[in-house]
């Protein structure tokens, strides 16, 4: 009242109101008001509508008051406001605060008296050796001892001391030098694991998924034991990191190397019993008929990759003497650069020929090729090119068209038989996915499908 008695206007407007309720006043808040000073007879809602509160200026009474028109316009307003209390004092918690490399911590500061703006900024002396956020959040970088600082809005500091010590790098990758993915029994091959970054711990650990198969020491030396499929893993000597890859291990033949023959461009070696093993093919032809005898000498076994540098031949016949054919011997292609095996191809159109019950019939089974019986020729199924729905041998967008106007039951110039070479999936219909998959196809991106292959 001692305020509004010096002021010019006759009434002003305290922020109480009753809108919501007839005679509850409440603040702006919508607090329920702890003190009022009502004049005589006042509140009376005399018009229905008087729903605000007012202060006299010539004695400090309150009357209530219609809330609209003209009336704010020719009274005042009384506002309730808090003077910002400043800082007097600022201090961090930590007094030291200790990282290894790579490590991080969250800073804070204490902003006195109590109720005093806590806005505080951050900053750190040398930024090479740590870093620190817009919320005090430090990272170390590197080795070392800075400051790190809290200021306030009206500029009073604290500042504690950040130090930074040497660690370990952490490891990133392994990288292995030049390896066979196939051995044979008894053979050995030395591999060297690299960890980057180079900064990072060298130590590694060699495992062998099944050292029946092979083993491999702690320097990466793997020594192949018998035949089979084993996984060789190396892993960082903290366990974050590691490499994995697969070593296959061929049968070592039992015929010892005694005298080399060779015959229709095949070479093998005659052991003391008389019975050979080819282990080389460098003749030409399509067809390729394995002899079941070279030199007079019969031919009992076949080495691993006989075929390892030829992939242009259709079918292998095998004779009724062999009774052992090596791992991936017939139907494989293998690209060498020098002792190392780059890729290895498996050739699936490769049909093997030979007897019923024999050990080309089992090898044909095992690996995934067609095996036509010798005494029982059957008739090749029909051929085609997957993904070519209209037949004229090439992949174009049309083809992808016909299966999406199949798909949703829109008639095509073809008969069902023919778009089901569209059928690129295999899943017996024709739907939107091929169609995608053949549009992948066109747009040079990787899909599962041999599209564009012949297929039967």
């Amino acid at each position: 009242y001692g305020l509004i008695s010096m002021c010019s206007k006759s009434e002003y407007w305290i922020g109480a109101t009753d809108i919501a309720n007839e005679g509850d006043w409440l603040d702006v808040f919508g607090n329920p008001q702890t003190f009022t000073n009502w004049a005589e007879g006042e509140p009376n809602n005399t018009v229905l509508i008087e729903d605000r509160a007012l202060i006299n200026q010539s004695d400090g009474t309150w009357n209530d008051f219609k809330g609209y028109g003209h009336v704010y316009h020719s009274m005042g307003f009384i506002c309730e406001y808090s003077e910002k209390v400043l800082p007097e004092s600022i201090e961090i918690s930590d007094e030291k605060i200790e990282l290894g490399a790579y490590e991080s911590y969250q800073a804070s500061a204490v902003v006195y008296p109590v109720g005093a703006a806590t806005s505080v900024t951050w900053s750190i002396a040398d930024n090479t050796i740590a870093e620190v956020d817009e919320d005090g959040y430090v990272s170390a970088i590197s080795p070392g001892i800075t400051e790190l600082t809290a200021t306030t809005d009206n500029g009073l500091t604290a500042q504690c001391t950040v130090i930074v010590t040497q660690t370990a790098v952490p490891p990133e990758y392994i990288e292995l030098s030049d390896f066979w993915y196939s051995m044979q029994q008894g053979e050995t091959q030395q591999i060297t694991a690299t960890v980057f970054p180079e900064e990072a711990d060298q130590t590694v650990h060699w495992f062998s998924e099944d050292e029946n198969i092979a083993t491999v020491d702690d320097t990466g030396l793997i020594t192949a034991i018998s035949e089979g499929e084993v996984m060789i893993t190396v892993e960082s000597a903290d366990g974050t990191c590691s490499s994995s890859f697969s070593i296959s291990v061929n049968f070592l033949s039992p015929f010892p190397q005694t005298q080399y023959v060779s015959e229709n461009g095949f070479g093998g070696i005659v052991d003391e019993d008389g019975t050979v093993y080819v282990f080389e093919y460098f003749g030409t032809g399509r067809d390729i008929v394995i002899p079941s005898a070279i030199e007079g000498y019969a031919v009992t076994a076949i080495s691993y990759y006989l075929f390892q540098y030829d992939m242009d031949y259709d079918s292998v016949t095998v004779p009724y003497t062999i009774s052992e054919i090596g791992y991936h011997a017939l139907g494989y292609y293998v690209d060498y650069s020098g002792e190392e095996t780059v890729n290895e191809e498996k050739l699936a159109d490769i049909v093997i020929k030979g007897y019923k019950g024999s050990e080309a019939e089992s090898y044909a089974n095992e690996n995934g090729f067609t095996f036509v019986a010798i005494d029982d020729s059957p008739t090749e199924p029909p051929r085609f090119i997957l993904g070519d729905a209209d037949g004229n041998g090439e992949i174009e967008s049309v083809d992808a068209t016909f299966v999406q106007r199949f798909a949703t039951s829109i008639p095509t110039p073809y008969e069902e038989s023919q778009l089901m070479h569209a059928d690129v999936d295999g899943d017996g219909n024709l739907t939107v996915m091929d169609a995608t998959a053949i549009q992948y196809y066109l747009c040079h991106l990787k899909t599962e499908y041999p599209i564009g292959e012949t297929v039967s």
